[in-house]
C-alpha cells in the first residue's frame, strides 16, 4: 500500500498498537565530560573487528570555539585526539570507517561565523590526520545537516544543506605521494564535485541522511518544505553518474513536521529503511520499509510506529545482517528525559531504556551503529545541568553479567563490573550486586518504564571493591530499570517484580 494512502489509516489506529516490552540492557559510559549542551554534535561507527569510533564537537561554553575531536576504544580506556582546532569545528560530524579500520569525518567549520566551510578529515598510515576542503559559503549559517557515507572503494560521499538546495560532494582521488606530509606540500588528496540535488527547494533544518547500495549509487532522504507550506519526506537517488538525481516523495503532510530528522539505512538485500518522525498530534516514531530494491523508480512503502502512542525526537536507524531494524531516539515523554532503543525481532517490536537524564537537539541527536554480531553502541549528550553536559556512550550487554558480550566485557574495565540484581524474578526483597574499580559516589536508584523514579536505594560514597545493598520496600509488580550512577559512570539494567 502506498505510504500517502497508509499513513490516515495508521494514525486512527496508533492508539490499538500493542505495547512494546522492555528487552535486555545497556552498560553506559563517560567518553568525555564537561561538555556545553548546546550544539555538540556527536556520530558514532563499529569497525569490523568491533572497535568503536566516535567523531564529536567539544565546546566548552557558549560563544567559545568548537573542537572537532576523535575518541577510539583501545581495549582499556577512550584515547581522545584533537583533529582540527582551528576557529569553530565539528559542527554536523558525521563519522565513517573504512575497509582498512580508518576514521573519516565530514563536518562543518565556521571562522569568525562566517563563512562555512564543510571538510573532510581522514586518517591513515603514516600520514595520520588530513583535513581537506570540500564545500565553501559565504552565507552565514548557511551550511547544515551533514552526512556522510563511503563505497567499497572508500571514495566519500557527502550530503548536506546549503541554505535553499540540498547537496551531495564526491570525492575522487587523486593523491599519490608518498611523503610524509601530503596536504602541506600541496598534495591533494581528493577532487571533489559538487552537485545540486534537489532545485528550489526550502530544506528543512533537520538532517540529512545519506547510504550507498551495493552498485556504490547514492540515496539521501531529508525534509523538503514546499512554498506552499507543505512538508515532506524525501528520498533521492541517483543510479549513475551521467544521470540527475530522482526525486521521490515518500510522505507528506500540511503540517511543517513529516519526515523530520529521517534516517536512511539499505540492507543486504538493497532495500530501502527509513526511521523519522511524523506529527499528527504528538511526534511519531515513523518507520517505512520498501520491498522494492531502493534503486527501484518509486515505491510502495509499508509504515509502522514501532513505540505507538510516544512523542519522541531524533531517531537513528542502523539495519542487521538479518534486515531487522534498530533505532535509538530520544524522548520526553518522561520525567527526566531519556535516551530509548527499539527493534525489530522478527515477529514484534521491542524496546528498552538506554540512560535516564539525556538531552538532544537536532545537531545533537543520539547516534547508534552495529557491531558484527548486530548488538547496538549508541552516542548520545548526558545532561548535568543547564550548562554541563557529557557525551556518553552506550554498550549491548546480553546477559546479567556481561559474560555472554564481547562489547559489555571489552567495556566494563572502565565502570562497573557484574552490576546485576538477585532474585530476577524478584518476589520480596532484591539484593544488587556490583563492583566498583575504586572510590566513589553512588547513586542507586529504581525507575519504572516511564522513566519515573520509584525510589533510591543508595546516594553514598562506597569503597572500591565488591558491594551488596539490599532493598526490601514494596514495588508492584511490573517491570522495572534500576540505575546505577557514578560520577565517572553508569549502568542500567532491568528487573522483574512479580507477587
Amino acid at each position: 500500500m502506498r505510504a500517502s494512502n497508509y499513513l490516515n489509516y495508521m494514525i486512527a489506529t496508533i492508539f490499538l498498537l500493542p505495547a512494546v516490552t522492555a528487552y535486555g540492557y545497556f552498560d553506559t559510559y563517560t567518553i568525555d565530560s564537561h561538555l556545553y549542551s548546546s550544539g555538540n554534535s556527536h556520530s558514532i561507527d563499529v569497525d569490523s573487528y568491533g572497535n568503536v569510533h566516535v567523531a564529536y564537537r567539544d565546546a566548552w561554553r557558549p560563544g567559545e570555539p568548537g573542537d572537532l575531536k576523535y575518541a577510539f576504544w583501545d581495549g582499556s580506556e577512550w584515547e581522545i585526539t584533537a583533529v582540527h582546532t582551528d576557529n569553530n569545528a565539528g559542527g554536523y560530524c558525521s563519522i565513517k570507517v573504512d575497509s582498512n579500520g580508518n576514521p573519516h569525518i565530514a563536518y562543518l567549520e565556521v571562522i569568525n561565523w562566517e563563512p562555512n566551510h564543510i571538510r573532510y578529515a581522514s586518517y591513515s598510515e603514516p600520514f595520520g590526520w588530513e583535513i581537506e576542503s570540500v564545500y565553501s559559503t559565504d552565507v552565514s549559517g548557511a551550511l547544515k545537516c551533514i552526512s556522510l557515507d563511503l563505497s567499497t572503494s572508500n571514495q566519500p560521499r557527502i550530503s548536506f544543506n546549503n541554505d535553499v538546495n540540498l547537496m551531495c560532494a564526491v570525492g575522487y582521488p587523486i593523491c599519490k605521494s608518498s611523503t610524509n606530509s601530503r596536504v602541506e606540500s600541496g598534495d591533494r588528496l581528493h577532487s571533489w564535485v559538487v552537485e545540486v540535488v534537489d532545485t528550489s527547494s526550502y530544506p528543512s533544518n533537520n538532517p540529512t541522511s545519506i547510504a550507498l547500495d551495493s552498485l556504490n549509487n547514492p540515496h539521501i532522504t531529508y525534509g523538503h518544505v514546499k512554498p506552499n507550506g507543505d512538508s515532506e519526506l524525501r528520498l533521492a537517488s541517483k543510479t549513475a553518474y551521467q544521470l540527475p538525481w530522482r526525486i521521490e516523495t515518500v510522505l507528506t503532510d500540511s503540517m511543517w513536521d513529516a519526515g523530520q530528522s529521517s534516517s536512511l539505512a539499505i540492507d543486504p538485500n538493497d532495500k530501502p529503511h527509513i526511521a523519522c518522525v511524523y506529527r499528527s498530534i504528538n511526534y511519531y516514531l515513523t518507520y517505512l520499509y520498501s520491498d522494492d530494491p531502493v534503486w527501484a523508480p518509486s515505491h510502495d512503502w509499508e509504515i509502522s510506529f514501532p513505540v505507538g502512542n510516544a512523542t519522541i525526537f531524533s531517531p537513528s536507524l542502523a539495519v542487521d545482517s538479518n534486515s531487522d531494524p534498530h533505532i535509538s531516539y530520544f524522548t520526553e515523554d518522561a520525567s527526566p528525559p531519556m535516551v530509548k532503543y527499539v527493534k525489530w525481532d522478527g515477529d514484534s517490536w521491542v524496546n528498552c531504556i538506554v540512560d535516564v537524564n539525556a538531552w538532544s537537539s537536532l545537531i545533537s541527536q543520539p547516534d547508534i551503529a552495529l557491531n558484527s554480531d548486530g548488538d547496538p553502541n549508541i552516542t548520545y549528550n548526558f545532561k548535568y545541568d543547564n550548562d554541563d553536559a557529557c557525551l556518553k556512550y552506550a554498550a549491548w550487554a546480553s546477559s546479567s553479567n556481561n559474560t555472554d558480550s564481547n562489547v559489555g566485557v571489552k567495556y566494563e574495565t572502565s565502570g562497573f563490573n557484574r552490576l546485576y540484581n538477585t532474585p530476577n524474578p524478584v518476589n520480596g526483597s532484591v539484593t544488587f550486586n556490583f563492583t566498583l574499580p575504586e572510590t566513589t559516589e553512588v547513586d542507586l536508584s529504581i525507575y519504572d518504564l516511564s522513566g519515573r523514579k520509584v525510589t533510591t536505594v543508595a546516594d553514598e560514597v562506597k569503597e572500591a571493591g565488591d558491594h551488596a545493598v539490599v532493598f526490601d520496600g514494596y514495588l508492584t509488580p511490573g517491570v522495572y530499570i534500576y540505575k546505577l550512577a557514578t560520577p565517572e559512570s553508569n549502568a542500567v539494567k532491568k528487573m522483574v517484580v512479580i507477587e
